[in-house]
């Protein structure tokens, strides 16, 4: 498991044991980002830690360049 994610946002997501829809790591520790597409096709997104820490410093970045608060969690929004 990466050490590179915070207890902030590791608390922020539920983990299970999967593949990882960014980086195709089979069998490894992934969190649910949560589902995508129309409701009626939806499928659910896993990454594993190491995909989630730089999907999460992406959105630090984006929300300090927009001025708003960063909040852990909700790489996929619900």
């Amino acid at each position: 498991m990466s050490t590179s994610l915070s207890e902030a946002v590791r608390s922020a997501y539920q983990w299970s044991t999967g593949s990882c829809f960014r980086c195709g790591a089979e069998g490894v520790e992934v969190a649910e980002l949560g589902p995508i597409g129309p409701a009626e096709q939806e499928i659910v997104l896993f990454a594993c830690a190491d995909c989630l820490a730089t999907l999460e410093a992406d959105r630090e970045t984006a929300a300090r360049r927009a001025g708003v608060p960063y909040i852990p969690g909700g790489v996929i929004p619900r």
